[in-house]
């Protein structure tokens, strides 16, 4: 059975322009990741910790089908549930760019380039 990790952080703006990001939870995932399967996991953390969906506007995936799809991604479908309880604005959908950079360095395997957490 394959297991994966959804990581839930929140990133927000202060009344007084400052941002900030907070760790939410670490969820673990057992076999299927669909969709549907991540969104569940999701929903159950923002309602666990009584998170106000006015204020989601975006939500940042890696690009993965699962998280991309137009119907039952991801993002789709928290869309859709923000709107179905009250937030009727369309969510802004980003690409973590970063993912796919160090998928092709993984893949091509540099022996003289290092990667450093900032």
């Amino acid at each position: 059975m394959s297991h994966s990790t959804t990581c839930v952080f929140v990133h927000g703006v202060t009344p007084d322009f400052r941002t900030f990001e907070e760790f939410v939870q670490l969820l673990r995932m057992k076999g299927r990741t669909t969709g549907v399967d991540i969104f569940n996991v999701v929903k159950d953390v923002l309602e666990e910790f009584n998170l106000n969906l006015d204020n989601i506007f975006d939500v940042t995936t890696d690009g993965a089908p699962a998280t991309v799809g137009k119907e039952n991604g991801i993002a789709a479908l928290l869309e859709k549930y923000c709107k179905v309880n009250g937030n009727q604005r369309d969510l802004i959908k980003i690409h973590r760019l970063i993912h796919k950079e160090a998928l092709c360095a993984e893949s091509i395997k540099l022996k003289n380039v290092s990667w450093k957490q900032l």
